[in-house]
């Protein structure tokens, strides 16, 4: 529900995270897609008018779900048996919200970093309180157990520069700026727990000490070791791999092929640590598929593979369950 790229949810203590930061000028992929629906004579590739509005003169692409729509969503999916989970994305992935309340970031202001955008300031109490303050309101849309709060991809530039992570870093007896990362998670879960939530991050929580049981969103196919050191520590884990799982990317990058072959679970784990992968994951980055049209385009057949690996995998554990307990009985 919010990245760089947009803030996606109404959150009443802080308007502007929606009044501003829910609406952006086009970026290079926006244009990509319109050439695309030129070139190719091919509506889906449009962005939706509904989604365009048009300030002093610029061209404006976003939008954002009210409180009321996301109960309404909420609801609806409740009937049919789907819990819907949010994310928002934290201390990275922000400057969105950072372009709303600068006094959020380091230097006041947002910016980008060499790869990623900055993060928020963990050195200022107020930006802890803030963030809180956002899932405070999360919380009370989304009556389920579990929140995502990201925590992935943060450029740490800033806070090595930044006094206030340095005065935080030395009260905090951290090694550095990957433990303050930790801290920020620590601190967020605690806020999690007292109000009965179960906090999800993304595998970058376990560099700098992975907070005591948080769950794990393993994205990054390149960190080997993340499940197996998830696991070992008695962590749930989501299997997500962008190699394989993120729908979002072409059709000939993950074929049917490929994903039906792929099992998500890593080799070497022990009896006890195969029980804590609790489910796979496709991830359909929206800000990268231009219209709705276009969405199920990109999801089908793939998400019936997942469908079916994602049984399978199911249908292992309970056979596996059921065969102990046989043993077991006689």
């Amino acid at each position: 529900l919010s990245d760089d790229q947009g803030w996606r949810v109404e959150i009443k203590k802080y308007p502007l995270l929606t009044e501003k930061s829910g609406w952006r000028k086009f970026n290079n992929h926006d244009r990509g897609c319109l050439n695309l629906a030129k070139k190719e004579n091919n509506p889906d590739y449009l962005l939706p008018q509904k989604r365009l509005k048009v300030v002093e003169g610029d061209t404006l692409y976003g939008g954002f779900y009210t409180q009321e729509d996301v109960r309404e969503i909420v609801s609806y999916a409740a009937e049919r048996g789907i819990d819907v989970i949010p994310e928002i994305d934290m201390p990275g992935h922000f400057s969105a919200a950072i372009l709303a309340y600068p006094e959020l970031s380091c230097f006041n202001k947002a910016s980008w970093g060499h790869t990623f955008s900055a993060p928020i300031c963990p050195g200022k109490d107020k930006t802890v309180e803030f963030c809180q303050d956002i899932f405070t309101e999360i919380f009370e849309l989304f009556p389920y157990q579990y929140v995502h709060m990201g925590a992935d991809e943060v450029e740490k530039d800033n806070w090595i520069k930044c006094p206030n992570c340095q005065k935080r870093i030395r009260q905090e007896k951290l090694k550095d700026e990957k433990e303050l990362q930790s801290w920020f998670v620590r601190e967020m879960k605690k806020f999690f727990d007292q109000n009965g939530k179960k906090l999800i991050g993304w595998d970058e929580i376990i560099e700098g000490g992975l907070p005591e049981g948080a769950t794990v969103m393993w994205w990054r196919t390149w960190s080997r070791n993340a499940v197996q050191t998830a696991t070992s520590k008695g962590s749930e884990v989501i299997l997500a791999p962008n190699s394989h799982y993120y729908f979002d990317y072409q059709q000939d990058y993950s074929p049917l092929q490929k994903l039906y072959e792929f099992n998500p679970v890593p080799e070497g784990l022990s009896p006890e640590q195969k029980k804590l992968p609790i489910g796979v994951q496709a991830n359909h980055w929206a800000d990268w598929i231009p219209s709705f049209h276009r969405l199920p385009f990109m999801s089908v057949p793939r998400l019936l593979a997942l469908s079916a690996v994602a049984w399978r995998q199911d249908s292992v554990r309970r056979c596996e369950a059921f065969y102990h307990r046989l043993i077991l009985h006689f």
